[in-house]
C-alpha cells in the first residue's frame, strides 16, 4: 500500500505511530501525545509533530527531500543532525528543552 500522506485527526490520545509507510510524503501528527516517531523515509517532505511528548526525533539523515519540520512544544533536549537535509527551508523547534 502506498500513501502520499497520513493525517490522523480522530484520536488525539494516540501514543504511537506504526512503522511501514514507505512512500509517505507528508506526516501530520501534532497534538497526539506521541512519545516517539517511527523511522522516517527519504520520501518525506513535511513533518508536523508539534505538541506531543517527544523527547527525541528519529535520525533525519535519510530525509533528503525534507523541506519543513515543526517539532515545537515537545520535550526535545537535542535535534538530530540536519546537515544532510539540504532542502530544509523551515525548522520550528521552540518551546522544547533544547540546550
Amino acid at each position: 500500500m502506498c500513501w502520499d500522506d497520513c493525517k490522523i485527526e480522530e484520536d488525539r490520545n494516540l501514543e504511537q505511530l506504526q512503522n511501514g509507510v514507505a512512500n509517505l510524503k507528508y506526516l501530520r501528527c501534532d497534538r497526539m501525545k506521541l512519545e516517539q516517531l517511527p523511522p522516517l523515509t527519504n520520501t518525506l517532505t513535511i513533518i508536523y509533530c508539534s505538541a506531543n511528548r517527544l523527547k527525541a526525533l528519529p535520525p533525519l539523515n535519510l530525509c533528503l527531500n525534507l523541506t519543513y519540520i515543526n517539532c515545537s512544544y515537545n520535550q526535545l533536549t537535542a535535534l538530530p543532525q540536519l546537515n544532510e537535509c539540504v532542502n530544509l527551508m523551515k525548522l520550528y523547534c521552540h518551546n522544547n528543552q533544547l540546550k
